[in-house]
């Protein structure tokens, strides 16, 4: 027997009789069905754009599909995922990828962004950045401390060297810099929104 196109047939089975039994035939019916062919669903991937070192951002990825969509960076160093968050964490060039997973009905989808990430300097620096005078960071150069007077509030501090690693990030006033080496590193002050407070070379003896 062979199979040549979709729907329901009966298939009959007969057997002659004899001198012992009588003729006998069995019905049964089979269904044959159109295999099923699954389809591309549409993902869209959210455009990211350019990045700073210490940017943290959401990833945002939507189809019509129900299947998980999940997130993968190229190069850890460069840009961190952990779900859909990401973390800018030093300068260079990264991919991210947004990957929806097969289901009974769609295939698995694929889409990428390149992301290029800047150092917090490599702009030209607004007056707030630059000349805050709410902001004194005292004393600079420094070895042991520097300290942050501020008449706003900063919601936090972020240290890198001037590659864009990530020393040091935390919350406070006061930032204890005795086990860095020595050399030149620029130092981030945020608001409670996220937002550039100042931005300032600071200079380790």
């Amino acid at each position: 027997m062979s199979i040549h196109g979709a729907g329901t047939v009966e298939i009959t089975a007969n057997q002659t009789g004899n001198e012992n039994y009588l003729p006998a035939n069995i019905v049964q019916t089979l269904t044959i069905e159109t295999p099923y062919v699954k389809i591309d669903p549409m993902l869209t991937f959210a455009p990211i754009g350019n990045k700073t070192v210490g940017d943290v951002f959401i990833l945002s990825a939507t189809s019509q599909s129900s299947a998980a969509i999940s997130f993968i960076s190229s190069d850890d160093a460069i840009i961190f995922i952990t779900g859909n968050t990401a973390t800018a964490r030093s300068k260079g060039t990264a991919t991210i990828i947004a990957q929806q997973e097969e289901n009974t009905q769609y295939k698995t989808a694929i889409l990428e962004q390149s992301i290029t990430v800047v150092l917090p300097n490599s702009h030209p620096l607004t007056f707030i950045e630059k000349e805050n005078p709410a902001i004194h960071i005292y004393p600079n150069p420094a070895k042991d401390y520097l300290t942050i007077k501020s008449a706003v509030q900063i919601e936090k501090y972020s240290l890198y060297r001037l590659d864009g690693t990530l020393v040091l990030g935390d919350k406070g006033v006061q930032i204890n810099i005795q086990s860095l080496n020595k050399g030149e590193y620029m130092l981030i002050l945020y608001g409670k929104k996220g937002e550039v407070l100042k931005s300032e070379k600071i200079i380790k003896n």
